[in-house]
């Protein structure tokens, strides 16, 4: 079993305008954010590896952005991100985010069209990974409506090389996500995700994940959530098959604090040679 040692995490993140360094104001208003992220690891050996000496990592990662406001309906947003893993190695430049945003379109609805993060749900199945160096990102259109009894999020993107994929991965993904308030206290997540890659090679993965999550408040300020998805479709030769359950539980404590507990169950494959693929395979 490995075990990871965290020395040292400092972030310093203003994303909302408030607070943050304003350019200037009127119709086209620009304002500046910026975070930074120190960290050190250490990492023991894991199984086949056990006993052997544990290896150490330090890294930076630092973001620059700028938001416009170019009136009440219409903004931009840029960020750019360098990452510096250990002293010597070459760092890493990416454009993490760049995207128009078009609030109040018709049918009350809002988009998004550029490079950005996705933090939907949860965020199990569709989130920024921000523990990961660069976090995701992804190219493509998001659409999103709140209605009078629903919340509803239509996206068709790729996911970014060297930030939500491997380098060389040539992907689609998209999806339906709607939110549905049963109650004042209790809520109903229900979501179809597919994706396809376009390598034309024989792993490639065509495959749909279905789900839905529950999630609430008790009167004792105990928040809860529960989620179930299943993979369908192809993994290379072997057809889909996997699956994924998670729930969780927090409550309050003391005077300002709380605690939480949580699972997450995911299937394997116990059979390679029966032409299935049992296991759920990220998206």
């Amino acid at each position: 079993m490995s075990s990871t040692l965290l020395l040292c995490f400092l972030s310093a993140i203003c994303q909302e305008p408030a607070g943050t360094p304003v350019l200037s104001r009127g119709p086209a208003a620009l304002t500046l954010d910026g975070e930074m992220r120190l960290r050190f690891e250490s990492r023991d050996g894991a199984t086949p590896f056990m006993g052997t000496n544990s290896e150490s990592m330090s890294s930076g990662r630092f973001r620059f952005g700028l938001r416009a406001e170019l009136n009440d309906q219409f903004s931009a947003y840029a960020q750019f991100q360098k990452l510096v893993v250990d002293e010597g190695e070459d760092s890493d430049d990416f454009v993490h985010q760049a995207f128009m945003f078009w609030d109040e379109m018709p049918f009350d609805a809002e988009l998004q069209v550029g490079r950005f993060e996705m933090d939907i749900g949860s965020g199990l199945l569709v989130g920024t990974d921000d523990w990961n160096g660069t976090g995701r990102a992804f190219d493509g259109f998001r659409v999103t409506r709140q209605g009078e009894t629903y919340h509803a999020t239509v996206f068709w993107t790729q996911p970014v090389e060297e930030q939500a994929v491997a380098d060389s991965v040539d992907q689609n993904f998209g999806g339906v996500w709607v939110e549905i308030p049963l109650t004042p206290r209790i809520s109903l997540d229900v979501y179809g995700l597919t994706r396809g890659d376009r390598s034309g090679s024989i792993s490639d993965l065509e495959d749909q994940t279905v789900g839905a999550r529950i999630r609430g408040e008790l009167s004792s300020g105990v928040l809860w959530s529960a989620e179930l998805a299943r993979q369908f479709g192809d993994h290379g030769a072997l057809d889909a098959g996997g699956m994924i359950a998670t729930g969780e539980a927090e409550m309050p404590f003391a005077d300002d604090g709380r605690a939480a507990l949580g699972f997450l169950w995911a299937s394997g494959d116990e059979d390679g040679s029966d032409g299935d693929q049992d296991a759920f395979v990220p998206l």
